[in-house]
This record gives C-alpha cells, sequence and structure tokens, in this order.
C-alpha cells in the first residue's frame, strides 16, 4: 500500500495550485451562467425560463452525474489525459454554441458537450490532491477550489462585456479559448508515484493502468505487523468495514462496493436530496432581482457576489472542517445554505440591493465549502487509508447530486412560468436543502450494518 500522504510540500502545494486554474476555467463558467440565462431569454423570446435554464442546468447536472467518469478515465489511463479529453470537450461545446439557431441546439452543445467536459476536468483535481494530503485534506481542496470563486469574478463581467460589445454568439467563441489554461495547468496533475516523471507528455502514448488492488495490505496493516494475506483472522468493526471497500478499486465493482457502507448510503441519499436545491438560486436569483426592479447591471453584480464569496469562505470553512469534523460542518453549511434560499421567498421590490449582494456572498459561500467538502466528506464516509484507491468511489459522490442538479432549476423555472412568482421555487429549493441535511444527522444504525465483500479471485 501506498506511504501515507505527506500533508504538504512543495509538490503537494503545486497540485493544489493547478488545481485553482482548472477549476477557475470550469466551475467558474459554470457560476457565470446565471448572465447567459437572461441573455439566451432575450435571444429565444418565444421560451419560458424553464427551457431556458435547462441549458445552465443539462451541464452542471451532466457535470455531476457524469463526474464518476473522471475516477474511470483517471484509473485506466491517467489524471493528466482526462484533463486533456475534458478541455478538448469543453472547447468543442463551447464552440458549437455560438451556432446555435434553435434552443435544442445549446441543450447538445453547452449542455451535454461542456457539461461533459467538465465532468473529466473538475473532479480530477481532487483525485490527485487527496493523494497528497491527509491531515489537511479538506484545507487542500479548500484552496484548490478558490479557484471557482476566482473563475467566477473573472468570467461574470467578462461575459457581460463581451455579451454587450460582440454579442453571445462570438461570446462564446472567446469563453471557448479558457478551455487551453486547463490544458496546462493539467498537465501537473502527477501523482505521488508519478511526480518524478515531471510534465512529460509521455502520458499521452504511456497510460500508466489501473490502480493496484490493495485489500491484502489494508488487511494486514487493521490486523497488526504480523498479519498475512493468507491468514485466518477476519478483520472486524472499523477493520470490517474498511477491508470491505478495498477488495476491487475498479470500475462499477468500486461503486458496488462503496454501496455496502451504511455511512456512504446515507451520504448518496443525503446528496441525492439537497442536490435538488444547490442549483436553483444560482440560476434564477439573479434574474428575479432584475424582476424585482433592480437593473440590468445588478445581475452581473450579484453573480460577482457569488464569486466573492465562493473565494473567500472556502478556505476558511474548510480550515474549520478539518478541526471540527468534516461531516458536522458539512451539515452546518446546508443548514446556512438552506436557511438563506429560505428567505429569497420574503424578497419584494423594496428589498435593497445591497440586501441581495449579501445573499449572494452567503450563497457563493456555501455553494463552494459544500463542492469543496463532498469529497473529503466522500472520503470520511468510506473510512478508508488512502483515498486514491477509491478514486472512482470519491468521484461518485459529486454523480449522487447530479440529478437533482439538472432537474432542480428548469422545475423552478415551470413553477415561475405557470404561477408568475418564484415564491415555490425557492420554497421548495430551500426545503430540499434541509431535508438532505436532516438525512445526513440520521443514526448510521438506520442505514444497515457493514456487509463484507468477497474477495476477488
Amino acid at each position: 500500500m501506498a506511504a501515507p500522504a505527506p500533508d504538504g510540500g512543495l509538490a503537494g502545494w503545486g497540485k493544489v495550485g493547478s488545481m485553482m486554474v482548472v477549476q477557475a476555467s470550469t466551475i467558474g463558467l459554470q457560476y457565470a451562467f446565471g448572465i447567459l440565462f437572461v441573455v439566451l431569454l432575450e435571444a429565444f423570446p418565444g421560451h419560458g425560463r424553464a427551457a431556458v435554464s435547462w441549458v445552465g442546468a443539462l451541464s452542471t447536472g451532466v457535470l455531476e452525474i457524469a463526474a464518476v467518469l473522471a475516477g474511470v478515465v483517471s484509473s485506466a489511463t491517467s489524471v493528466r489525459f482526462c484533463v486533456f479529453i475534458g478541455s478538448l470537450l469543453t472547447w468543442l461545446g463551447l464552440f458549437l454554441s455560438s451556432f446555435a439557431t434553435e434552443l435544442w441546439h445549446l441543450y447538445l452543445t453547452f449542455g451535454v458537450l461542456v457539461g461533459l467536459g467538465h465532468a473529466l476536468c473538475f473532479p480530477a483535481g481532487m483525485i490527485v490532491v487527496n493523494g497528497w494530503f491527509t491531515k489537511r485534506r479538506a484545507l487542500a481542496n479548500g484552496v484548490g477550489t478558490t479557484g471557482v470563486g476566482v473563475g467566477t469574478l473573472i468570467f461574470g463581467p467578462l461575459t457581460k462585456l463581451l455579451v454587450e460589445a460582440l454579442g453571445w454568439r462570438a461570446t462564446f467563441r472567446v469563453l471557448s479559448l479558457s478551455a487551453a489554461s486547463a490544458i496546462l495547468a493539467g498537465l501537473n496533475y502527477t501523482s505521488r508515484e508519478e511526480v518524478g516523471e515531471g510534465c512529460s507528455l509521455r502520458w499521452l502514448t504511456h497510460p500508466r493502468g489501473h490502480v493496484k488492488t490493495a485489500a491484502a495490505a489494508v488487511a494486514s496493516k487493521l490486523n497488526g505487523a504480523n498479519a498475512t494475506p493468507g491468514g485466518t483472522d477476519a478483520p472486524s468493526g472499523e477493520a470490517a468495514e474498511q477491508a470491505a471497500t478495498t477488495t476491487d478499486v475498479r470500475g462499477v465493482s468500486a461503486v458496488a462496493q462503496m454501496l455496502r457502507m451504511p455511512r456512504m448510503r446515507r451520504f448518496v441519499v443525503g446528496q441525492f436530496i439537497w442536490g435538488w436545491g444547490f442549483w436553483i438560486a444560482p440560476i434564477h436569483a439573479p434574474r428575479f432581482a432584475q424582476d424585482m426592479g433592480h437593473p440590468a447591471s445588478a445581475v452581473a453584480t450579484l453573480v460577482s457576489c457569488i464569486g466573492l464569496g465562493s473565494l473567500c469562505g472556502r478556505i476558511p470553512i474548510t480550515a474549520l472542517a478539518d478541526a471540527l469534523g468534516r461531516t458536522r460542518v458539512y451539515i452546518g453549511v446546508l443548514c446556512v445554505y438552506g436557511t438563506a434560499t429560505a428567505a429569497l421567498c420574503l424578497a419584494t421590490e423594496e428589498t435593497a440591493l445591497g440586501l441581495w449582494m449579501v445573499y449572494a456572498v452567503v450563497a457563493g459561500a456555501c455553494c463552494g465549502s459544500l463542492m469543496a467538502l463532498s469529497g473529503p466528506v466522500a472520503v470520511e464516509a468510506l473510512a478508508l487509508p488512502d483515498p486514491k484507491l477509491v478514486m472512482i468511489s470519491s468521484t461518485a459522490a459529486f454523480s449522487c447530486m447530479g440529478t437533482g442538479v439538472m432537474f432542480g432549476p428548469p422545475v423552478a423555472g415551470f413553477l415561475f412560468d405557470r404561477r408568475g412568482d418564484y415564491f415555490l421555487s425557492f420554497a421548495l429549493a430551500s426545503a430540499m436543502i434541509w431535508a438532505g441535511a436532516l438525512v445526513l444527522m440520521t443514526p448510521e444504525r438506520l442505514w444497515g450494518r457493514v456487509e463484507a465483500a468477497t474477495p476477488n479471485p
């Protein structure tokens, strides 16, 4: 089994820096869709908010659902190759979006292609960083994902300026160039075992193969120094829980073994539920502020505030998670986000823009922290000593929330189209976020007992 992660060092923090760049060029663009949403409503006047919100919801939903592919591709080839392919798909999707003449064209180009490209790029950094850190894993992920806040701060105003100067079609073409930064930063995505190779291009023709099974090594460590793979002593309790998930770490079997864990089952259900409310406000709240009488420039301001909150909130919240417990802080952030989203139901035309900006900062901090903590909390739920051995399972944490992320915003748009206001939309978002938090608070014993895995021949 690999040696424990070093919790730092120049090389480890270098991976965190590369992760920031990739996150900025992928998720930062997703957060800026609130501006494109307003523009596309005007470009396709025959469609309601439910139909137009599908463009961004599909992209983010595909990103989340297909995130597990990053683990599959990375384990079969390399993390760098995964980012390379994802960046090419991102460029192609954004470039083709500029030629859309019907709304469904954007469903395919921005929704599916860009979403799939981001799915391969976004979790890749967590796979690498989780292999370099243990005690400071949440903090390292928090620092790396601050790139989302930086990207939102950049893409928000930039998108607004490009649309006003060039139109939305040329804007998509310019934004497609952001994929180049992800390719360059991804060259530094080396594991601890590969670090001696530097930023070589050898990974294009020399995939490193699947991660080796480590069940015997894990069992040996858990049962003591004298335990052997052929011994008769079987691990129990926490040891059985760990051994049950390390028998095979490849493909679909890794996900199946993940679901044998009671804590992981609870985590998966919680993720699935709160995902339905997660992405409603980032897409609809900026336009809601405009509906309440604020100028069009307020849309870009609120998107930038979401980015500012994401940038400034991740590091202190993830550092707090390392100190107080990642799952505990994770649940707390969900409760704050659910409460803040419920406050949108009370917004009126008299609500000052300053209050909207406060909400956007809080929402950005919550969204950013939840994204940064999902991977570490998933690893904590698995109770595994080395998250690199479960790269597929850790990326599956995002796939669990993908369905809700995809369908939540269109449902909110549908409710607006039927009622003419956002009250039920934001009430639904708040209720689902709170429900997910409550699921994560339930006792572990309600989710069954550990099922031992059958060793592979």
